[in-house]
């Protein structure tokens, strides 16, 4: 009868550290699990995002203590304040999802999130007549293309890279995961 017992309770023990074991998700599954995450809590001012015209990047920085806090939320150089507020209630919600937080906290890596923005509802595009002559048209055509790179906000952000505002890092040891992407764009109407 006591080595039944003591197989039982073996036997018991051996399936609850087996299931602790499958209880943290591997680094593969965190970088989906983050995105689906954030995706279902970002809810930005739709009409402040409206008047915003500009393509770019920056990266979302934030660490889940041994706790299962997250702190140190911060965004790089050239990120928008109308995505960083909602972007960072985003981050917050993670908290929500239990078996992301313990496996982030776990791991005690820093995680880097690139958000690439694509906004151009508030861009006021030169129009291209169609019916001018040439020369009107390669001056409307220059003006877009003009007008268009000024938008664009690529550069700034990939060379202040691990600028987070408190201190620029040289080197972070952290996660990095696939970029996440907003949009909103219209139809430049040529």
């Amino acid at each position: 009868m006591a080595k039944t017992i003591s197989t039982f309770i073996l036997i018991l023990i051996s399936t609850f550290i087996c299931k602790a074991q499958n209880t943290v998700l591997s680094a593969d599954e965190i970088g989906p699990r983050i995105a689906k995450n954030l995706r279902n809590g970002y809810k930005p001012d739709s009409l402040a995002l409206e008047k915003i015209c500009g393509s770019g990047f920056f990266l979302a920085k934030f660490l889940v203590d041994k706790r299962g806090d997250i702190t140190d939320i911060s965004f790089s150089r050239d990120s928008a304040s109308v995505i960083t507020d909602a972007l960072s209630v985003a981050i917050r919600s993670l908290k929500a999802d239990t078996l992301l937080m313990s496996s982030l906290a776990i791991s005690g890596k820093t995680i880097i999130q690139p958000v690439i923005y694509h906004l151009e509802k508030g861009c006021n595009y030169p129009k291209i007549d169609q019916s001018a002559d040439n020369e009107t048209k390669l001056k409307n055509v220059t003006a877009f293309f003009k007008y268009h790179q000024s938008t664009q906000h690529f550069e700034v952000p990939l060379f202040g890279m691990l600028d987070f505002g408190e201190k620029e890092f040289s080197a972070i040891d952290c996660l990095i995961l696939k970029p996440f992407t907003i949009e909103s764009v219209k139809d430049p109407g040529y």
